[in-house]
């Protein structure tokens, strides 16, 4: 008797439990790869704030500052801004909406809630990120590993992102 050429029952189960164990194998190695992403996406919007407010600063020969919306780095308010001045009550020169969703973005200043970098593009203000201490981290919610993000800016202005391991 010829065959019909479909599966069987059983060729059909056997496909289906070998498709349940490859995608129990592949979704935990896919959260990490969505937590690296949404880190560095977000380190790097920062990098990129930052570069931007240095550039500014010389090309306009006066101090221009990274600041945070409604006073907040992370949260609900979360996002950040270039404005001129060191005060963040100049001219809004271009605005970040933090992105992607999820991901905390904590500072570490010892004064002031701001980078500021003057007309030679050198840090003028804002913490203690360039003596080997991180300006700023990212971490995406519920980080594993080193997945974490820490951004340090010297004195001199130049910002470097690097790995860290999750605080949770």
């Amino acid at each position: 008797m010829p065959r019909n050429g479909g599966f069987t029952l059983v060729e059909l189960m056997i496909t289906i439990t070998v498709m349940a164990i490859l995608i129990g194998v592949a979704v935990p190695g896919f959260q990490g790869m969505i937590q690296n992403h949404r880190a560095s996406t977000t380190a790097n919007q920062l990098i990129t704030g930052l570069l931007f407010a240095r550039s500014e600063a010389v090309k306009r020969g006066e101090q221009v500052s990274l600041c945070p919306l409604n006073s907040a780095w992370s949260g609900s308010g979360g996002g950040w801004q270039v404005r001129v001045g060191n005060d963040c009550s100049g001219e809004q020169l271009r605005v970040w909406e933090r992105l992607p969703a999820n991901t905390d973005v904590s500072a570490n200043f010892s004064s002031g809630n701001r980078v500021t970098f003057g007309a030679l593009g050198d840090r003028v203000s804002a913490g203690s990120g360039g003596d080997g201490n991180h300006l700023f981290r990212v971490e995406p919610q519920s980080c594993t590993g080193e997945r974490a993000r820490e951004i340090f800016v010297g004195r001199g202005g130049a910002a470097s992102v690097g790995r860290s391991p999750c605080s949770s």
